[in-house]
């Protein structure tokens, strides 16, 4: 019918020859007839985005209700609903609903809501037992999502089974299947305040919709859909759906609504950084409602205008400021009635605002009231409100009120009687406006405008059309200046927390487990909490390996310990505690750790034979002790001069011995003075007192090449400046010590004893040893010379003294010599033991051969090496040698 009545408008424009005589342009003259469709969608008859109707907010959505033929609901984006209940019954002292949330499919069940707390389950979407208190496994949700093929409820069907079978599987209806079970007389006050009209909410992801820009969905199988919450996408869906106004895809323009959902997307900036979609949708429809009204409602969220294009489709558009294209000058008006802004009885100067807000249990929200002062002080405050019952955001709802106030009270307004060049404005968002009725004082109009109502004159001499002007800036946002305060929403009650941690404590009961064993159980215990409806974890793990290796152990029926047992004797171990109430925590307490000890009488003390020095190998003899429960012996070392058993700390390696039982063991050593004990140990490793001490020197070194090191009087050692060394006394490790006496001088000249070793291998680590004893002489200098061929003059300078007890590294020059170290150590009450260390290059020998020259220079004090001699003074020295090490 509309496109005859198009087609004979077009006839009779054709007939009185109007195309070309009224000035309309081509495009114009070929759009008559489908524009003449969209004048009188323009004039309230058919186009969709005029829609004035009443919004009333369904505040029964989120109730859950008892009705034999309740009105179905559909949901889009994010809702909180409550429900029909279609099944209400009590059996075994249970209580057991089926509350029917939405028709058609749902994506999801995000929150379940008792009351006015988010409880956790176990299952999470999909339901489960709740887990928070004092719901604690009270109530059992089923969540079905409303699929053309879904099976029946497992909870009524498991209490019900005489009546409902596998077949009522409520298929095309999305529900909750819930169980109340029954609790104690004096806990109902507690979990069920409200008896059996304890409110259930849930907060849902509505229908999965068309995506128009995606390739792998099919707009005709609605199994390849996905929820979204974008406008343009559920109004499209609500077009086409079944429940909605059931047009054919056929008849929608898609790319005008793909322009659209992308348009929605767009990020926007609030003023705190963060950013959202510029337009976003959630909320439910009834299908008792007017589609004109749910349409409205859908459109408010985004300030879309559904039209009806040249084509006869239908498309969509709005939301934002687009520039005109098409311009109506003076020439093209005929006769024109215009108001300059709006009167007093058809505008308003403050609005308030209101939108469904997330955070407040889903449910109306004020905005600060859109106020335009200067028109309250000319005509006094004038009052409307907009209700954005599908608004999700108070950012998105203070742009689309600023939107609607700025669009409802324009600069100009009006009606114009033109000629039928403004049908080519009829499928555009904004037309330019210009008319200046009085040339000479300008344009009394010039403002982009949207057409707002289009008639064709009975005689056919011309349109009529109704315009309001737009102001670009309406559609522009500034949040550091624009955003209004985010309201404040009550808080929600949440699951309750341990305030306090665990106070824990730990000790050890040792029980009789048979044949005279001994086993150690680990108690620990914590102080009671002040709420009485927590419940305790305790977990053990070894002392030192990860978090991950925790394991549960068993709490006690005091509810104030838990015990783990027998333990594995000699092992350490650390636990925890942490207070559960529901879904929620405390912190783990502090740990403790138990050392398992079964048995925790010492033995007696061993006896400790001897300890003797073969090379860099100490060899301990002893005896253990005659206790019954001896079961181990342990050697204990100190490293250094003057050590005692206070001192002596643990080897790793434990000998199996058993009493009276007598036996040796090795330990190695470097050079150095190490003091020795041994302990006997029970089969609990608890150990007796220290036998000992024992202590032992060693000053040999593996790898040594100068061959008398304990005799610098042979002629392997070359003497500079030195008298006739003579054999005097021992070191501290019994071996023989030489005298080095200075030669006596007129004057100045060096006091040295050197050895040449010959055939180290270049590029080799070097070690000198120097145990030397102050007689006469306490300062001096260790030189390490390369002695041959291409690396001759190279050298390192090492300075000690032994009256300060000091050894510095001085010059080191060439290349064969680096990362020189030297230290010095005390091995008895007057001899020292100097260690200097060498990196070699290996390049510095010939043929990868190296001759080093280890040489000691005698010092008077300070640097002084070359100075007269003194027959009487000089040092004496004593394990003296030269090795590669690694």
């Amino acid at each position: 019918m509309a496109e005859t009545i198009g087609f004979a408008i077009l006839s009779a424009l054709a007939e009185a020859g109007v195309t070309a005589a009224a000035g309309a342009g081509a495009a114009a003259a070929s759009a008559v007839g489908s524009a003449a469709l969209l004048g009188a969608s323009l004039g309230g008859q058919l186009l969709i985005s005029a829609l004035t109707a009443p919004k009333q907010r369904d505040q029964a959505q989120q109730a859950t209700l008892n009705e034999a033929m309740g009105a179905r609901i559909r949901i889009y984006g994010r809702a909180m609903v409550g429900g029909k209940r279609a099944f209400w019954d009590a059996r075994n002292n249970n209580l057991y609903q089926i509350i029917m949330i939405a028709t058609d499919r749902i994506d999801g069940i995000e929150q379940y809501w008792i009351g006015d707390r988010h409880i956790s389950t176990t299952e999470g979407e999909a339901g489960g037992a709740t887990i928070d208190y004092p719901y604690l496994n009270r109530i059992q949700f089923e969540a079905k999502l409303g699929d053309k093929n879904q099976a029946a409820s497992g909870i009524i069907r498991l209490a019900y089974p005489e009546m409902w079978t596998a077949a009522h599987q409520l298929n095309g209806i999305a529900y909750v299947a819930c169980l109340f079970l029954g609790v104690k007389k004096e806990e109902v006050s507690i979990i069920y305040p409200q008896g059996y009209a304890t409110v259930l909410r849930f907060v849902v992801r509505g229908a999965r919709v068309w995506d128009t820009s995606s390739t792998s969905q099919d707009p005709d199988n609605d199994a390849t859909w996905a929820f979204s919450e974008s406008p343009a996408l559920c109004i499209l869906d609500y077009l086409r759906h079944r429940d909605g106004m059931r047009f054919a895809r056929s008849r929608m323009d898609v790319p005008s609504f793909e322009a659209f959902r992308a348009e929605c997307a767009e990020a926007v900036a609030r003023k705190d950084g963060t950013l959202e979609p510029r337009y976003r949708i959630g909320g439910t429809y009834s299908l008792l409602e007017a589609p004109k009204n749910v349409l409205a409602r859908m459109c408010d969220t985004c300030d879309a205008q559904l039209v009806r294009r040249p084509s006869g489709l239908i498309g969509i558009r709005g939301g934002k400021y687009v520039a005109p294209l098409v311009n109506i000058s003076t020439k093209n008006i005929v006769t024109a009635s215009v108001t300059d802004g709006v009167d007093k009885l058809d505008a308003y100067n403050r609005m308030s605002v209101s939108y469904t807000d997330p955070d407040n249990f889903y449910g109306p929200t004020e905005l600060v009231s859109r106020e335009d002062e200067a028109s309250q002080s000319r005509v006094g405050q004038l009052d409307t409100g907009l209700d954005l019952v599908m608004v999700p955001s108070w950012t998105q709802a203070a742009r689309l009120a600023k939107i609607r106030f700025d669009n409802d009270n324009p600069d100009w307004k009006g009606t114009l009687g033109t000629d039928f060049s403004v049908l080519d404005a009829l499928d555009q968002e904004t037309a330019q406006v210009t008319f200046d009725p009085v040339p000479e004082i300008g344009p009394m109009i010039d403002a982009p405008c949207r057409l707002s109502s289009f008639s064709i004159r009975g005689d056919l001499s011309g349109c009529d059309v109704g315009f309001a002007s737009v102001r670009p800036s309406t559609y522009q946002w500034d949040p550091a200046t624009e955003e209004p305060p985010r309201p404040t929403a009550p808080t929600a009650i949440q699951s309750i927390d341990v305030i306090q941690k665990p106070i824990v404590s730990i000790r050890a009961e040792r029980r009789a487990i048979g044949n005279g064993t001994v086993g150690v159980w680990a108690v620990v215990t914590w102080l009671a909490s002040s709420r009485a409806d927590v419940i305790p974890e305790a977990q053990v793990k070894l002392t030192g390996s990860p978090d991950t290796e925790y394991r549960q152990i068993g709490i006690r029926a005091d509810s104030l310990s838990a015990e783990a047992g027998p333990l594995t004797d000699t092992q350490s171990f650390t636990f925890r505690v942490r207070f559960r109430i529901g879904g929620k925590f405390s912190d783990w307490s502090d740990t403790v750790t138990l050392a398992v000890t079964a048995d925790a009488t010492a033995p007696a003390v061993p006896t400790y034979t001897s300890a003797t020095i073969n090379g860099n190998v100490v060899t301990h003899s002893f005896k253990q002790s005659s206790s019954a429960n001896a079961r181990g012996i342990q050697v204990f070392q100190a490293v250094g001069y003057g050590k005692t058993l206070a001192d002596v700390v643990a080897l790793p390696t434990v000998l199996a011995e058993g009493p009276n039982q007598s036996d040796t063991t090795t330990t190695p050593v470097d050079v150095g003075v190490y003091t020795y004990g041994i302990k006997s140990l029970n089969g609990s490793d608890v150990a007796s007192a220290a036998a000992g001490p024992k202590v032992i020197v060693a000053a040999s070194q593996p790898g040594n090449v100068t061959q008398f090191p304990n005799d610098l009087s042979n002629a392997a050692w070359i003497k500079t400046g030195i008298g006739q060394p003579v054999a005097q006394g021992t070191g501290p490790d019994g071996a023989q010590a030489t005298f080095l006496p200075e030669t006596a001088t007129g004057t100045a000249t060096t006091h040295t004893v050197a050895y040449k070793a010959t055939g180290l291998v270049s590029g080799a680590k070097v070690r000198a040893i120097w145990g030397l004893k102050a007689a006469g002489r306490s300062a001096g200098r260790i030189d390490l010379l390369n002695s041959g061929g291409t690396g001759n003059g190279d050298y390192a300078r090492i300075a000690f003294d032994l009256t300060a007890g000091t050894i510095t590294v001085g010059v080191v020059s060439g290349t064969t010599f680096s990362g020189v170290t030297a230290t010095i150590q005390r091995v008895s009450a007057d001899f020292w033991l100097l260690i200097v260390t060498a990196n070699t290059s290996a390049s510095a020998g010939t043929s990868g051969v190296l001759a080093i020259e280890d040489r000691l220079n005698l010092g008077s004090g300070g640097a002084t090496i070359s100075y007269a001699g003194d027959t009487t003074k000089g040092l004496l020295a004593w394990a003296c040698s030269l090795a590669p090490v690694t």
